[in-house]
């Protein structure tokens, strides 16, 4: 008695997707831009960046290839990136890192009209002295 012969294909990493698929997706979502770009008069840019914080936010994968799979896409998400990160560079240093707090500056005449002496003053740092 002979056993059948099972075959299994396996597949290691992402499955490439369709470049027919791929093709469609970014023609519906170009002309959806060029729609909402004459409609709204919302720059292109500003459309393919929330189309794409869309798809890694909800993690579709179309999306995500569509965007690497154009140079000036890939671009923009590498730029935006580069942005947040020193923003969030910068609002770390500022929690370990924080200005040092501005101290007034007093004057006082030791002597003056009255027993207790001359006047008292307190003013910020920026502030000129002679004004």
């Amino acid at each position: 008695m002979k056993l059948p012969d099972f075959h299994f294909n396996f597949h290691f990493g992402k499955k490439k997707k369709s470049p027919v698929r791929l093709m469609l997706i970014g023609f519906f979502l170009g002309f959806l831009v060029d729609f909402l770009h004459k409609r709204f008069k919302v720059s292109q840019e500003t459309l393919w960046d929330l189309i794409d914080e869309i798809g890694r936010e909800f993690k579709i994968e179309d999306i995500n290839e569509l965007v690497l799979s154009y140079s000036h896409l890939l671009e923009r998400r590498i730029e935006r990136d580069v942005d947040k990160a020193i923003e969030d560079y910068w609002k770390e240093e500022d929690k370990i890192n924080p200005p040092p707090p501005v101290i007034p500056i007093f004057s006082e005449e030791k002597e003056g009209d009255t027993p207790l002496g001359g006047e008292m003053r307190i003013r910020a740092p920026w502030v000129d002295p002679a004004d």
